[in-house]
């Protein structure tokens, strides 16, 4: 399908002046890094329109050297749902969409705000001052009165009076254990002479 177009696109590229990548860029033709003959090759380039896709080794060659964050520049989610279907269950990976799925409400900005966040809660930095098309503005808030009213309970003081009262209910309480005591013990007695009795019988 693609082999009508091959030729062609080496046409066209020999009539352009191919140089070395200034970032490096993982090749899906090897699953290896892009080397400099490869870029400035038209074969190469030829390749890259009909050689099988070697997408997974890519990511895994990305994931070998500590590379676990991606983010996907263009529309749809089908090539971030793939790179996370390449992760093995161990590895450390997270691959985000900057754009919103065809059949979502969200808007293509609130998609690449909500993928720069969840990049920045993971530890990227990010500069914030060129996602905004214009200064930020101050956001008047509600004034604060500083009121400070105290909202703690405080522990109950205790007095001499409260102190009496303690020793006394400790000495009625001690009292009552005596008396109960004493009851206790002369049941017991009428009971073992009961029991004297029984044995009699």
């Amino acid at each position: 399908m693609m082999d009508v177009a091959i030729a062609p696109t080496i046409d066209a590229l020999d009539t352009a002046n191919l140089t070395a990548p200034e970032i490096p860029i993982m090749s899906t033709v090897n699953g290896s890094w892009l080397s400099v003959e490869d870029a400035t090759s038209v074969q190469y380039w030829g390749r890259n329109l009909r050689d099988t896709v070697l997408f997974a080794d890519a990511i895994a060659k990305l994931l070998e050297e500590g590379f676990g964050q991606f983010l996907v520049v263009g529309p749809g989610q089908t090539l971030s749902t793939l790179a996370n279907q390449c992760a093995s269950a161990g590895d450390d990976m997270q691959c985000l969409a900057s754009l919103p799925h065809a059949q979502s409400e969200e808007s293509d900005r609130e998609a690449l705000l909500s993928a720069f966040g969840r990049l920045w809660i993971a530890g990227r930095s990010i500069d914030w001052a060129k996602t905004r098309s214009a200064p930020g503005r101050r956001v008047p808030l509600p004034t604060y009165p500083f009121d400070r009213k105290r909202h703690w309970v405080d522990p109950t003081q205790s007095d001499g009076r409260n102190q009496i009262a303690n020793s006394e209910s400790v000495a009625q309480s001690a009292d009552t254990l005596e008396t109960s005591r004493q009851v206790i013990e002369q049941q017991l007695a009428v009971l073992a002479a009961q029991l004297q009795i029984f044995k009699k019988m």
